[in-house]
């Protein structure tokens, strides 16, 4: 479909090509890499193998599609990365405008590289309103540092979106000020769950504004 007009068609575009590589934080699927906290049995689960995920990106990147990855756990995100990084190693430069979808859990490390790879961060902010009551206990004090770390993102310079994956009726505050207090929609805890990672106001509000361009490669030619 795309070698017969799926990027000039004007009814018919084939753009963003999705892929998952695990699960959920909640039912502790998401690819982890180090054991959950609250069970050491488990570092959840791997849903495409990384090499298969990698030749698949490679030959569709080639055809011109954008890649967008689901990546929760900080596992899951790293292999994320290395494909996008293997990507542009194999095909060369090119404005891709790749994305991280939910980059949910993100190894201190591996911030810097969303940013040095022009990969986005799609994030949503609304997770972070109904995980904060049980997400620590999943991952440990240590590295719930690096969950839901939209104003991380931001200082490192990355390409981020506030994203939403249910229906707007399921998420009672709006996008940017989840990340602005980093509370519940009723409210607390007081000063916002992990209050040093709130993006200011100014900031929190320009990734949405101007999300549906720059991640659809279409800057200049769609309106936010």
């Amino acid at each position: 479909m795309r070698a017969q007009g799926g990027t000039t068609d004007p009814w018919v575009k084939t753009g963003a090509l999705k892929a998952f590589t695990d699960g959920a934080m909640g039912s502790r699927t998401a690819a982890m890499l180090e054991p959950y906290s609250d069970d050491p049995s488990t570092s959840g689960i791997l849903t495409n193998d990384p090499v298969k995920l990698r030749e698949m990106a490679i030959a569709r990147d080639k055809a011109g599609f954008q890649l967008a990855f689901h990546a929760i756990g900080d596992r899951a995100n790293r292999i994320a990365l290395d494909v996008f990084e293997a990507v542009a190693k194999a095909n060369g430069p090119r404005d891709r405008r790749d994305r991280i979808e939910h980059a949910q859990l993100v190894a201190p490390q591996d911030f810097v590289r969303f940013a040095k790879l022009n990969v986005i961060a799609s994030m949503q902010p609304s997770h972070q309103t109904t995980d904060m009551r049980w997400a620590e206990d999943r991952v440990g004090r240590e590295r719930i540092k690096g969950a839901y770390a939209w104003a991380t993102m931001q200082k490192t310079a990355c390409a981020s979106r506030l994203a939403r994956t249910t229906p707007s009726s399921h998420q009672p505050l709006p996008r940017p000020l989840c990340c602005v207090t980093r509370e519940r929609a009723e409210g607390g805890p007081k000063n916002g769950w992990e209050p040093q990672r709130k993006s200011p106001s100014k900031i929190a509000f320009v990734p949405t504004l101007r999300a549906p361009p720059t991640r659809n490669s279409k800057k200049g030619r769609r309106a936010s």
